[in-house]
């Protein structure tokens, strides 16, 4: 078990990463321009930036550490990701390291964001995209059944609490994949609380990571 400067408990995990997000519900009307965010945050260069003069959505990215960030600003939301570099092979499903490792970096990124945080927040939210690669869909199958409170069968397939049905390859490469999207409830406004952002952030990590160990909560 390892556990990071600012508390997150890791014990080691066969997750990998996909993808991570935090995002963040501000107040109406809040000027944040992607530039100046990006450069308050990440200590590199931004690569590639992107707009939308309809939504009014800017999009910035670059590397840090090796890492691939995005930053989304939209009239409704700020997005911080971390996602792979495109890879289109058949049979591979890149990711960007352990979940131990992957968050744990990530997590100093986002509270340095969080703790020094200059706009009114009404929601949060934590995601993830994570992978477990195996040799092929019946491995994956076996691997999955740990994680859920009801039967599958092995004929099964397309797994997302919907089943369909579908012949595949029996020894082509197959992965488990975990897609988390944890929130804050509307009815509750962060803007009351701002200085408990970093801890509120911390929470729903650490659901994500049970969810991760034991499977779907009860």
């Amino acid at each position: 078990m390892s556990k990071s400067d600012k508390g997150i408990v890791l014990e080691t995990s066969p997750w990998r990463v996909e993808q991570l997000r935090v995002t963040v519900f501000p107040a109406p009307d809040f000027p944040v321009n992607a530039d100046d965010l990006w450069n308050e945050v990440i200590p590199t260069p931004l690569e590639k930036k992107t707009s939308n003069a309809i939504t009014q959505e800017q999009t910035v990215e670059g590397l840090y550490l090796g890492t691939r960030y995005l930053l989304t600003v939209s009239p409704l939301r700020i997005d911080w990701r971390i996602v792979t570099e495109s890879q289109e092979e058949i049979g591979v499903f890149p990711t960007i390291g352990s979940l131990n490792e992957t968050l744990t970096s990530f997590h100093e990124i986002v509270l340095r964001w969080l703790e020094n945080l200059k706009i009114s927040v009404e929601r949060l939210a934590f995601g993830a995209i994570l992978l477990q690669p195996t040799e092929n869909y019946r491995e994956s199958y076996e691997r999955i059944k740990a994680y859920l409170p009801f039967e599958i069968r092995d004929t099964d397939s397309d797994l997302v609490f919907r089943i369909n049905k579908r012949i595949y390859e029996p020894d082509a490469p197959s992965v488990c994949r975990l897609e988390l999207d944890i929130n804050t409830v509307s009815e509750f406004d962060l803007s009351e609380v701002s200085s408990s952002l970093p801890a509120v952030y911390q929470e729903l990590v650490e659901l994500g990571i049970e969810i991760a160990k034991e499977g779907a909560i009860q």
